[in-house]
C-alpha cells in the first residue's frame, strides 16, 4: 500500500467514525479517559458481524488514537439502550510493540501529519 493509499484510507476512516450515530458518546468517553482529547484519530472502524450492521444487534468495533498517546478500543452498539463501552487504554508505545506492520505504518503516517 502506497503512502497516498494509506492517507486516503485514514481519511475514509475519519469520515466513517464521525458519521456514527453515537459518535458524541465516544467523544464523551474519550474526554473521561484523557484530560484534553483534542485529537481523536480513527485507526479502524468495522462492524463486528456485517450481517447485523443495520439491526439493533449491530456492533461496531472502533479503535482510536487519542492525542498521539493512547490507543483505545470502543464497542459501539446500534441499540441506543446499550452503553458504548471501551477497553482499557494502551500507551501508544506498548500498542506499537504488538501492532501489525500495516497498523504501525498507519500510525507512523498519522504522527507525520
Amino acid at each position: 500500500m502506497s503512502d497516498q493509499e494509506l492517507r486516503d484510507e485514514l481519511a475514509e476512516l475519519k469520515v466513517k467514525m464521525e458519521k456514527l450515530d453515537r459518535y458524541q458518546e465516544v467523544i464523551e468517553l474519550a474526554n473521561n479517559l484523557i484530560s484534553t482529547p483534542s485529537n481523536i484519530v480513527a485507526l479502524s472502524c468495522e462492524w463486528r458481524m456485517e450481517e447485523y450492521a443495520h439491526t439493533d444487534d449491530g456492533l461496531i468495533d472502533l479503535k482510536v488514537l487519542l492525542n498521539e498517546e493512547l490507543v483505545v478500543k470502543f464497542k459501539v452498539p446500534n441499540n441506543s439502550e446499550e452503553e458504548v463501552e471501551h477497553a482499557r487504554p494502551a500507551l501508544l508505545a506498548d500498542y506499537l510493540d504488538r501492532a501489525s506492520s500495516n497498523m504501525s505504518r498507519q500510525i507512523e503516517q498519522i504522527l507525520r501529519n
